[in-house]
């Protein structure tokens, strides 16, 4: 088994959470805190920096679990506020926090939400001159990419003939087309399957005309992308994309709360 240098002590007995930093076990604890250098690397010129990542021993229903208990029990619990720290003060020591100028994560439709609570703990060990949140656009406004969907499909394994192909390409274009016709704000939980995402853009914008000219504005500084999980990386690579068209010559560096992207 892969050997981590520390676990955070977190394990799942009868489906409820139990936090213990002061001891180590390898083989209940489901999660880790990443290390030195471990959990970093840097893609098309983003750098990237994960917090945590899953034990390989941890079942998808123990991460489910465990998701839904950090995203449910923010205010007030010790236990997920030290989480959220230990994470925060990973990333400080290899980027250093007071090196960003600008700050952009995702509004959530929850509040508070753990993207909240890791900005509000950002902020007291960093003064957020610039802090964004970028929000949802309705399902009208987001483009599908076809050719790119078909591209990821056949890269997933997931179809093994071209009329497989089709008729689930036809079968998606019919649920966006639908969804497009809802006036819904974007939700990416109801993008399925999940390989699909990739081929979706254009569903986040800034929340105002001004707050995107003051980012434009912002030239050649250090910009913190934040988030609390990264599943497919779709949001993340959207916000990318974004910011980068809007003012190409700042540096991005992306910290991701959990890793819990497989494969």
């Amino acid at each position: 088994m892969k050997s981590f240098d520390l676990y955070e002590g977190i394990q799942i007995i009868d489906d409820q959470i139990h936090f213990n930093y002061d001891s180590d076990d390898h083989e209940k604890d489901i999660l880790y805190l990443h290390q030195d250098t471990s959990g970093q690397f840097t893609e098309e010129g983003v750098s990237y920096v994960y917090g945590y990542e899953y034990s390989p021993n941890s079942s998808l229903s123990e991460q489910k679990i465990l998701r839904d208990y950090l995203k449910s029990n923010i205010l007030g619990n010790d236990d997920v506020f030290d989480f959220i720290e230990n994470g925060i003060l990973r990333l400080d020591r290899v980027k250093d926090l007071n090196s960003f100028g600008c700050f952009v994560s995702t509004a959530s439709s929850k509040s508070p939400s753990l993207v909240d609570e890791i900005l509000l703990q950002l902020s007291n060990y960093v003064t957020l001159y610039y802090s964004f949140k970028l929000i949802k656009e309705t399902y009208e406004h987001v483009n599908f990419d076809e050719e790119k969907a078909r591209e990821a499909l056949r890269n997933s394994g997931r179809v093994k003939t071209k009329t497989q192909e089709d008729k689930l390409i036809q079968k998606f274009i019919d649920h966006f087309n639908e969804l497009k016709k809802s006036g819904c704000l974007f939700e990416m939980k109801r993008i399925n399957p999940t390989v699909l995402r990739s081929s979706l853009s254009n569903f986040l914008k800034f929340n105002s005309s001004d707050e995107e000219e003051v980012y434009r504005s912002l030239d050649g500084i250090k910009v913190l992308l934040f988030d609390d999980f990264l599943t497919s990386g779709s949001t993340i690579k959207e916000m990318i994309r974004i910011l980068k068209s809007i003012n190409p010559n700042n540096t991005l560096t992306v910290f991701v709360l959990i890793n819990q992207k497989r494969g």
